[in-house]
C-alpha cells in the first residue's frame, strides 16, 4: 500500500519538460490506485499468513478481512472460542506489520483505538477492540475480547464484527 510519503517522493520526481517517462506515471498512478481502491486481505492469524497471528491458536480461532484506505483500516470477521470455557478478557490475534498497526499516540497507556460488538448468530454478545496490550513484555498491537467471551464449539457460532481504525503510517 502507498503511504503518503511514498506518494510525495513519486510527485517530486517528476519534472517539467518531458523528461518523465509514461512508465514513471504508470506506476505512480497504480499506487495511488491500489490505494484509493485496495484488495482486502483475509487472514486466519495462521502459520501462512503475513499481517496478523493467532495468540492461543489451540483457544481460538479467528478470520479478519483487512481492508486500507489511506491510514483508515476497515476489519471485519469473526472469532471463536474452543475452549469449552468462558473467558473473561482474551488477547486474541496480533498485528504484525507496520501496514496494520494502529496509531499509538498514547502508547504508555495501553489505549483501545476502535471497539465493536460481536454477536453470534444466536444472539450471544460480546466486547472485541483493537489497540495495545502487554504481551510477552512488550507493548503490542492486538485484537482482543474485552467482556465475557462464551464457548463455541460448533463450526457456525462464531462472534461476527467490524470496526475501523487509524494506522501509523
Amino acid at each position: 500500500m502507498a503511504t503518503r510519503a511514498s506518494l510525495e517522493t513519486k510527485i517530486a520526481a517528476f519534472t517539467d519538460g518531458g523528461e518523465n517517462t509514461a512508465a514513471e506515471f504508470r506506476a505512480y498512478a497504480t499506487e495511488l490506485l491500489n490505494d484509493v481502491y485496495p484488495t482486502p486481505i483475509t487472514e486466519t492469524g495462521t502459520g501462512s499468513d503475513v499481517n496478523t497471528i493467532l495468540l492461543a491458536a489451540s483457544s481460538y480461532t479467528a478470520e479478519v478481512t483487512l481492508t486500507k484506505i489511506g491510514r483508515r483500516v476497515f476489519v471485519e470477521g469473526w472469532l471463536r472460542n474452543i475452549t469449552g470455557t468462558s473467558v473473561s478478557s482474551a488477547n486474541i490475534l496480533e498485528f504484525l506489520t507496520d501496514e496494520f498497526i494502529p496509531t499509538d499516540a498514547n502508547i504508555s497507556g495501553l489505549p483501545t483505538m476502535a471497539r465493536s460488538t460481536g454477536k453470534t448468530p444466536n444472539g450471544t454478545l460480546c466486547d472485541i477492540a483493537i489497540g495495545w496490550a502487554v504481551v510477552g513484555g512488550e507493548p503490542t498491537p492486538i485484537l482482543r475480547v474485552e467482556t465475557l467471551f462464551a464457548p463455541n464449539t460448533s463450526p457456525t457460532s462464531k462472534y461476527y464484527f467490524q470496526m475501523s481504525y487509524n494506522v501509523k503510517l
